[in-house]
């Protein structure tokens, strides 16, 4: 090897071990983490709200849904989340199931570790996934695709991911109505024109609130209440979790 190779050889290799820049600069009242992709900022807030709107309200923050890259954020998180709502509660994280397991269960090919991923685009690896037993299940065929992070336990739950179908009927002039399998070819869940009456928000099935007494038509055609038809033991007002009472905020660190 002559001393032009070697000099080239001893820049290279000086150059892979050469210390690189982190962004270590983050808005007021975020938190600085390092990740292997740089430094990264996060902040909790508490609200009650759909996934959706929690990622919008990251957005308007310049920021999007974190994902948690460790145990350290994960405790965190759930300790900052605890310090303002006082009470345990589940938050929303930044991780959503993939596509060829959005309408399965637990199987070999979607897993504990391979059904979900992070959408924060910098959190990384499997670390971050802790789920409650049996989880994620994708309970009722379908549907679970969120992530919430419970704040007492650390452990996860695959949630639903509220779809604003009320909000779209109505930017065609409409109600809300449907024909799935006509067009989605396999059986599932779809919205329907009902709501539960307000006497009946917060309770069981009690003389007072029934099966034919708890909830109403909205759609100011549908008459009667021949048109319900529940699942046995519904509707029992146990909650399907389409909402959270925080969520966690995160962006890439600044260098100023």
């Amino acid at each position: 090897m002559n001393k032009s190779s070697l000099l080239v050889l001893l820049f290279c290799f000086s150059a892979t071990f050469a210390a690189v820049p982190v962004a270590m600069n983050c808005p007021d009242g975020w938190k600085w983490f390092i990740r292997s992709r740089g430094g990264w900022c996060m902040k909790v807030f508490v609200e009650t709200l759909v996934q959706e709107k929690a990622e919008e309200k990251c957005v308007a923050q310049g920021a999007t849904i974190a994902g948690v890259q460790n145990a350290n954020e994960s405790a965190w998180m759930r300790s900052e989340f605890e310090s303002q709502y006082k009470t345990p509660a589940y938050m929303w994280v930044g991780g959503k199931r993939i596509k060829p397991c959005l309408n399965s269960g637990l199987t070999a090919a979607c897993s504990r570790v391979t059904s979900f991923y992070w959408t924060d685009k910098s959190t990384v690896g499997v670390q971050g996934f802790t789920w409650k037993e049996g989880e994620p299940n994708n309970h009722g065929g379908g549907g679970q695709w969120c992530l919430q992070l419970m704040s007492n336990t650390g452990l996860m739950d695959d949630v639903n991911l509220e779809i604003q179908a009320e909000a779209k009927c109505e930017e065609h002039g409409a109600f809300i109505a449907a024909d799935l399998e006509s067009f989605l070819k396999a059986p599932g869940y779809f919205w329907i024109g009902a709501k539960r009456i307000t006497p009946c928000r917060y309770v069981g099935i009690t003389n007072r609130c029934s099966q034919i007494t708890w909830f109403y038509w909205i759609d100011e055609s549908t008459v009667g209440v021949q048109g319900f038809r529940w699942l046995l033991s519904e509707p029992n007002n146990v909650k399907w979790s389409d909402k959270s009472s925080g969520y966690v905020c995160g962006k890439v660190a600044s260098f100023d």
